[in-house]
């Protein structure tokens, strides 16, 4: 710099992981760490703060904070980065730290749109179990015992609804933490097997064929409770959104260290506008369809976020009204910790 700060202010701004600028008390660049440098590309010129900044707040900010000797935090945006900025007084001039906010306000703004989301999706069958609770106590004073057992049925209908949807949410929640994740062995074969018994009723009663291939064991690990929630997920949507007398097609196969399964159905399908938003936190693709058939709009979600906690990848091919295949890679070890995601 043409103007250099004392070495120990500048080793401190230099041990510093957030940008950070130093001007001095004629608002000349003195000092600049090595994430500032690549924030602001600024060289080894003193510039002045509106060279340096380009924005006419910081440059009021550096000033405030000269004249008045007392440290200021405002927030601003530079390239869609939200920068949380703190300017203070320092023996030599002025020193502003640069504290990146944009993941934090991004994760506040998914929590707020959840929330949102989550009171929403429970507005409706609270809604009906009031309704239905009023309509009852009406029936069961008139004494029609045949209309009384028919709100019952419906009452535990939406009572079942919203504990599911209760139940979803938690789990995701959970899966959303970064929470210690224990890995144990478990034969996704095994629960594969298991959850595919457990639709086969369900399947049935709609005339839809199940057929499976897979191998004798598949030992990943992982969390079987978590990959249980992966299978059943992925099986419940194939039956869900089928079609009377159709299909459904479940194979396991070992690939490259990883075991892949794939649930491919003969039913509605899914719009191409609509594949890059289904792991998405309460969307469908058919509204009526997926309240119609219990579905809350989060299993999904559920799954993609199951699978990255394994370290794993999922994806969807889809023809609209022919059927879709969803597919989940999961590895045989666990993902190191810097590996995993969220």
């Amino acid at each position: 710099m043409n103007v250099t700060a004392t070495p120990p202010l500048r080793q401190l701004l230099e041990a510093l992981s957030d940008p950070a600028l130093l001007f001095d008390r004629d608002h000349r660049l003195t000092a600049a760490n090595a994430p500032s440098r690549a924030l602001f590309d600024v060289g080894d010129e003193a510039y002045t703060p509106s060279q340096v900044l380009g924005s006419a707040h910081l440059t009021d900010l550096v000033q405030e904070v000269a004249d008045t000797g007392r440290p200021v935090r405002m927030g601003i945006t530079i390239e869609g980065r939200e920068l949380e900025t703190t300017a203070a007084p320092v023996a030599d001039g002025v020193v502003l730290v640069f504290r990146d906010q944009t993941a934090r306000s991004r994760v506040d703004a998914i929590r707020r749109d959840f929330v949102a989301n989550a009171s929403h999706e429970m507005k409706t069958p609270v809604s009906g179990i009031q309704t239905l609770a009023d309509a009852l106590t009406v029936t069961l004073e008139r004494g029609d015992t045949t209309r009384s057992h028919e709100l019952a049925e419906r009452l535990a209908e939406e009572a079942s609804r919203l504990g599911r949807l209760i139940t979803e949410l938690l789990s995701l929640r959970r899966l959303e933490e970064d929470g210690e994740r224990v890995h144990t062995p478990v034969d996704l074969a095994a629960v594969v097997a298991e959850e595919i018994d457990r639709i086969r009723v369900r399947a049935q009663a709609h005339h839809i064929d199940v057929d499976c291939e897979l191998p004798g064991t598949a030992v990943v690990a992982g969390s079987e409770a978590d990959l249980r929630l992966i299978v059943s997920n992925l099986l419940d949507n194939a039956v869900g959104y089928n079609r009377d007398g159709g299909s459904i097609r479940v194979e396991l196969r070992a690939v490259r260290g990883s075991w892949r399964l794939a649930v491919t159905d003969s039913g509605i399908g899914i719009p191409r506008q609509d594949l890059d938003r289904i792991f998405e936190r309460f969307y469908r693709v058919d509204i009526a369809r997926s309240r119609a058939t219990g579905g809350t709009g989060l299993g999904l979600s559920i799954v993609r976020h199951a699978v990255e906690r394994h370290g794993g990848t999922v994806a969807v091919r889809s023809i609209l009204g022919e059927g879709s295949t969803f597919t989940v890679e999961l590895p045989v070890q666990p993902p190191s910790p810097a590996a995993r995601p969220g």
